[in-house]
């Protein structure tokens, strides 16, 4: 049996199938068509842009049944609100308390005391007993209560904020009525019968009971809308996602955790964000940091995401994702580091945005720019987390912060800094630590960059305050088209702007005060794992071949001088010690006489060793805290070698590419893991999930699995990730690391 119901309203027309099946068409006049078509077990959604119907989009989605007390669901209308003066609501809970008055005033005509006077109910008369001891208007007409079946804390009993308001916009749709504003609905549904609205409230309560309305006309294009989330600054509202399971998770993206940067705050350490009005739309993804070879990048950009499973577990641990690109590019986007993944496990998983290259790192190393920004804002988000978790089920004290390559770097200067001390219990280091030397730079460099900052830009740099006062005037994307032109040679050195040592003895809040090369000091100590992958150097050899040969032939002619700076070391000898390197470098890596067309594989393990393996190894054996060490060889269909250059060659297992195996990347590789690399990929984050969860991580991520031991210089045991079959082995890396701690 089939019936359908027609409204006035062009455009509009909602039919009932049996079955409970349930078909709404709505056109807008800014997008089209919008059609929804459900059973009671899922929507499908559709969007049109045009008359002609081309549909563009097409996503499914479960919605929710809602089997709440049928009264509160019949007294839809009654109850109806825009969340706002013109309709405010509440008019049958008003109701009550003006029948109370009338109790105050008349029930001693009755023989009654109104000094003894209890309210009570059942199911919604319950809830609303409670909200009556909620509520300033009923303060003073009754004495006791009891609550039967029913209170306001039940869900069904009290929607979420921005929910009555898009309720009200439906019945104002089924009505025939225009909703364009709150009087609109309000002088429309005045004039209709009271039988219509009684014939109207029986329809809508046919299409609640069966279809959770939000869900059914507020899709936004497939995602369903979550409830609204009231944290430390305001209330936000995000949505329902799924894992990679297909378990339910809540995003929020874009949640603000400090003041846009911009004007005065340039160069200036972040400002806690202001408290906001309204609801905060956190569905949609932030403005990334200001960078090169990007379109959407803004100074106003220190935003965060934050995603959490849908679970009955309480103060779930918390995983903070630091990103990687050299200090200078990259984001914290769901695109790139998605959490699908991650929400199979009871964690709540964060990413954040920093600011970046010259708005992040630029420093006269004194007070005036004293540098840092893009780790002071990192140290911005963990407090925010500090404050915030808990509101999204997670554990302030069970915080594990995480990176790969800068970003694992970063997650290193966070153990040596005095700021971000109590801020975070665990951390994971992966592809790069303070003391690679691409991290970090020698006192007196990062001055002479911001001298040669405020040149180029026409700065007189007399003063740091000079510099700072002329800088804050230049337009942000010209300090980003000039970061190109203060390589040394084509885009080397690769860091230009990172972390520096501070002046800690002046007042300020100084991020860092040691050098971590120089002057190793742990400040937090908790257990971290460190580790790297097999082939760190294809990110600098996928740049430097074809399939064919070498295509940067300068570094065959000067071979010694290049290296050092693709390298990063030569800030760190004597210019006459760079030759008699080169020497060295050149007889361990290529014996057959040098650098040549075919010796890429070679020149892979050149930069992997000097940039990586000996600082990676370094920093664990510099950590007076438990590590955990791990050898990743796991060759993925998708690597980022196609991503760092053109060569096709076989480059082995690059930098980044165990970032394959923890996020999913559409941005990059927008199709699903193969069975292999999937295993590896469940594998992965198992271990990494329970180092995070626990005290005792296991080699398998298994409860009683084998023992990951910690890596000393004694036992320098190590994960071996070369299939989704771990197994434990002795460093590989031994013979590298002599070489080059030796060598510098």
């Amino acid at each position: 049996m089939e019936f359908t119901t027609m409204f006035s309203q062009n455009g509009k027309q909602l039919t009932v199938l049996d079955n409970f099946k349930f078909k709404f068409k709505y056109e807008s006049k800014i997008s089209g068509y919008k059609t929804w078509e459900c059973t009671n077990k899922s929507c499908k959604a559709k969007l049109v842009f045009n008359k002609e119907k081309t549909l563009i989009q097409e996503k499914s989605v479960l919605y929710h049944t809602h089997e709440a007390d049928s009264t509160i669901e019949r007294q839809a209308v009654r109850f109806l609100s825009t969340e706002d003066d013109v309709m405010p609501g509440n008019y049958g809970m008003k109701d009550q308390v003006m029948a109370l008055l009338w109790v105050q005033r008349n029930i001693i005509h009755f023989n009654g005391d109104p000094s003894q006077v209890t309210i009570f109910g059942e199911r919604a008369g319950g809830a609303s007993t409670g909200f009556h001891m909620l509520s300033p208007m009923s303060k003073g007409l009754f004495h006791k209560v009891i609550l039967q079946s029913g209170s306001p804390v039940c869900k069904w009993a009290v929607s979420p904020i921005g929910l009555p308001r898009k309720r009200a916009h439906v019945v104002a749709l089924i009505a025939g009525c225009n909703f364009d504003t709150s009087e609109d609905i309000l002088q429309c549904l005045r004039k209709l019968s009271a039988n219509y609205i009684i014939d109207l409230q029986n329809r809508l309560y046919m299409i609640l009971k069966w279809t959770f309305i939000a869900v059914v006309l507020y899709l936004d294009l497939g995602h369903c809308v979550a409830q609204e989330l009231k944290i430390t600054k305001g209330v936000i509202k995000g949505q329902f996602l799924k894992s990679r399971n297909g378990r339910s998770y809540y995003s929020y993206t874009g949640i603000p955790y400090a003041k846009p940067p911009i004007g005065e705050l340039r160069f200036k350490a972040p400002v806690p964000v202001e408290r906001w009005d309204g609801i905060l739309d956190a569905t949609k993804e932030s403005n990334i940091c200001i960078q090169s070879r990007s379109t959407d990048g803004l100074e106003d950009c220190l935003y965060l995401n934050v995603y959490s499973p849908k679970t009955n577990e309480k103060s779930l641990p918390v995983m903070f994702w630091i990103h990687g690109g050299r200090f200078s590019a990259l984001h914290g986007r769901s695109g790139l580091f998605g959490p699908d993944y991650l929400m199979d496990k009871d964690v709540i998983f964060v990413t954040i945005h920093y600011r970046l290259g010259i708005f992040g790192f630029l420093s006269t190393e004194d007070d005036v720019i004293p540098g840092n920004y893009g780790v002071k804002d990192q140290v911005a988000a963990l407090r925010w987390v500090q404050e915030n978790i808990v509101h999204f089920n997670g554990d302030p004290n069970r915080v594990t912060i995480s990176g790969g390559s800068s970003g694992g770097a970063c997650t290193g200067y966070h153990m040596l800094s005095p700021m971000s001390k109590g801020l975070f219990h665990k951390a994971i280091l992966q592809s790069g630590t303070p003391v690679c030397k691409w991290a970090v730079l020698p006192p007196g460099i990062p001055r002479k960059r911001a001298h040669a900052v405020a040149t180029i830009s026409g700065c007189n740099f007399d003063t740091s305050e000079d510099i700072l006062q002329c800088l804050r005037q230049v337009p942000a994307q010209y300090l980003i088209d000039l970061h190109t032109k203060l390589f040394t040679w084509i885009a080397y050195p690769f860091v230009l702007f990172s972390p520096v040592v501070e002046n800690c003895n002046t007042g300020q809040e100084a991020f860092l005060c040691h050098h971590p090369i120089y002057d190793f000091h742990q400040e937090s100590f908790v257990p971290a794992i460190v580790g790297l992958n097999s082939d760190e150097g294809g990110l600098l050899v996928a740049a430097m071949y074809n399939n064919t040969s070498l295509i940067q032939p300068e570094v065959r002619t000067d071979f010694n001088r290049l290296i050092s700076i693709m390298m990063s070391y030569n800030y760190y000898t004597e210019p006459e010690n760079i030759d008699k390197i080169g020497e060295k470098v050149r007889k361990k890596y290529f014996p057959s006489g040098g650098i040549d067309d075919h010796s890429h594989i070679n020149a892979v393990k050149m930069f992997t060793d000097s940039c990586f393996t000996e600082c990676v190894i370094d920093m664990a054996y510099k950590l007076s805290s438990p590590v955990y060490s791990y050898f990743y060889s796991y060759q993925n269909e998708f690597s980022y070698n196609k991503v760092y250059g053109s060569c096709e060659r076989p480059l082995g297992v690059t930098h980044g590419d165990e970032l394959i195996s923890i996020f999913k990347m559409n941005s990059l590789n927008p199709n699903d893991l193969n069975e292999k690399d999937l295993e590896v990929s469940k594998l992965l984050i198992n271990i990494w999930y329970k180092f995070i969860e626990s005290d005792n991580p296991t080699i398998d991520g298994l409860e009683n699995g084998l023992p990951w031991p910690e890596f000393t210089k004694l036992n320098q045991s190590m994960i071996l990730f070369n299939s989704s079959h771990p197994s434990l082995i002795k460093n590989p890396c031994m013979d590298a690391y002599e070489f080059w701690k030796k060598l510098i």
